[in-house]
């Protein structure tokens, strides 16, 4: 039996590839949340290639998708994000020195790099929102996905919360399932929590509503990321705003309620910590975020004793040196470097606004679009850059206008069926598609959500939503029977 329109596989015996392949669907957003990672090429000089569990079981779960396609005879159209396809074309032509001109010469192209963050941007917008597309059209199968999705968030949390409790562990490392750092564990969190917190909303299992209460109490005490912390506060919202606004007024108060009630007092002092990760300007780091404590044991005292050496001259009457007196790039410290990179990366993408710089060579590039001071140590913590303008700095405008084509083509079909249908579990995933969109455009400002372990949670909304367009007139021929 083909498959035209009901999803992986027919759900009868007839079917053990699509059952395998479904399977190995929930298997990939079960596994997905996390950074850990083996690197194959450990023993190669001068080389890598770091492979999660989830890029392996993507790669394999897409081969059997041809595989059946084959045995199966199935011409019928996949969901092939076609926007996808022109992302990954995009990112290898910024990887291409010769088109961009002669300014090309002034900087550093790798069409290596740029081909590796093209098969990952294919690997999450491609091959795994092809699986999900099409397993999500199944009614059971999209449930148990966002049931896996569940699963992986708790598993994420209780991780983090150990590490919260844990006296040895800098709130920089409170990340969850082995995510790198608080930033992309944050961004996992934003992601993943509206939409389970949408399915909760609308459904009608008291208990799942508590559970889903309790586990999105736990992922904002973990989240130590300030801007994740705001984007996850954001979809969290904007489910609650879809469903009325009286659940919107409550989830309000309770967060206001936790922000300057709560939160304060916990072991991490967490509103300080959150506060101190979005701070531009500050004059210590007192949560140990930088090399650790870079700025408190070298810098500060080198910075004193400068201050002190000038002072014993001038009482001593001796005269001054030109290296004594202070430069504007000493004090550059208490500048948060991923901010000042903001004013780096939007000179590069002015100077190639068609194709950037090249994928993956952000940082090769970077240093000489500065144009304000830089202090001389690299005081930049992991995961701060603007998504936004890292994409825009090293693939171009275009690829920017790509990426919003495919999520705002997400919104209109999550719209399209919460405010057409009323099928609850429906419904309840739409609102939690457009709440984990909503909190992607706001986290897209802190920090770059496409990376390994975030990359299939960016990739859930636009793909659960295409399932649920595809899913709409199968389901709505069922309940007319």
């Amino acid at each position: 039996m083909r498959i035209l329109e009901t999803g992986a596989f027919d759900g009868t015996r007839r079917d053990p590839l699509g059952r395998i392949l479904a399977l190995l669907t929930v298997l990939v957003v079960l596994l997905h949340g996390t950074q850990a990672s083996v690197n194959l090429l450990r023993g190669v000089k001068d080389a890598s290639l770091s492979l999660g569990v989830v890029d392996i079981v993507v790669w394999a779960a897409i081969a059997l998708w041809f595989l059946r396609r084959i045995i199966r005879f199935d011409i019928a159209w996949p969901p092939i994000s076609w926007a996808g396809i022109l992302g990954a074309i995009w990112l290898i032509l910024s990887s291409i020195a010769v088109l961009k001109g002669a300014a090309g010469r002034d900087i550093t192209v790798s069409f290596k790099q740029g081909a590796v963050k093209a098969v990952q941007f294919a690997e999450y917008f491609v091959a795994a929102y092809l699986l999900i597309a099409e397993t999500g059209t199944s009614r059971i199968w999209r449930a148990r996905i966002v049931a896996a999705l569940g699963a992986a968030v708790a598993i994420a949390t209780a991780c983090g919360l150990f590490q919260y409790f844990a006296r040895d562990v800098l709130v920089l490392n409170i990340r969850g399932s082995w995510f790198e750092n608080r930033n992309t564990f944050g961004a996992f969190l934003a992601l993943s929590v509206p939409i389970l917190a949408g399915a909760a909303a609308y459904g009608r299992s008291l208990r799942f509503r508590l559970g889903m209460g309790i586990l999105t109490l736990a992922a904002l005490a973990v989240c130590m990321s300030g801007g994740a912390f705001l984007a996850l506060c954001i979809g969290l919202l904007t489910v609650a705003a879809l469903r009325g606004l009286v659940r919107f007024g409550i989830l309000a108060v309770v967060l206001s309620v936790l922000a300057v009630f709560v939160l304060p007092h916990l072991p991490r002092e967490n509103s300080g910590v959150l506060l101190d990760s979005v701070l531009l300007y500050r004059d210590g780091d007192p949560y140990r975020t930088v090399h650790h404590n870079i700025v408190e044991e070298k810098i500060k005292p080198a910075s004193a004793e400068s201050a002190a050496i000038r002072h014993r001259k001038l009482m001593g009457g001796r005269p001054l040196n030109f290296a004594d007196l202070p430069s504007e790039a000493d004090t550059m410290w208490k500048w948060r470097q991923g901010c000042l990179e903001w004013q780096a990366g939007l000179n590069m993408a002015a100077a190639y606004p068609l194709f950037g710089v090249g994928a993956g060579t952000y940082q090769e590039n970077v240093n000489r679009f500065y144009d304000m001071p830089k202090y001389r140590e690299n005081l930049l913590e992991p995961d701060t850059l603007s998504g936004y303008i890292v994409w825009a700095a090293t693939a171009g405008l275009p690829f920017l206008m790509i990426l919003l084509w495919i999520f705002l083509r997400a919104g209109r079909n999550a719209a399209a069926v919460l405010f057409g249908e009323n099928d609850p579990f429906r419904c309840g995933l739409a609102a939690g598609i457009l709440g984990s969109l909503a909190a992607l455009a706001v986290l897209c400002v802190f920090t770059n959500p496409l990376v390994r372990g975030v990359g299939v949670t960016m990739v859930l909304a636009p793909a659960l939503a295409e399932a649920l367009r595809r899913s709409a007139p199968i389901e709505a021929r069922e309940r007319s029977k």
